[in-house]
């Protein structure tokens, strides 16, 4: 529980395919320390999830192993 509104920082790179969400509702994600990620949490108490999905990778690996062959 949080008196007042703060700024999540999450020390993973902030590349493409991260989401967050916030007691289920999607909120922009913000650089931090040129690479991190941070999302603004109101006051209260909330489920903060972050997910990464990135379906271009599949493609770069697939491009790769075809180079492999």
């Amino acid at each position: 529980n949080i008196d007042s509104a703060k700024i999540l920082v999450f020390s993973q790179n902030n590349l493409p395919g991260w989401s967050v969400y916030i007691d289920g509702e999607k909120k922009p994600i913000y650089n931090v320390g040129t690479v991190y990620m941070g999302v603004l949490v109101p006051a209260g108490n909330h489920e903060v999830f972050f997910k990464y999905s990135y379906a271009e990778i599949w493609r770069y690996f697939l491009l790769s192993f075809k180079g492999i062959l």
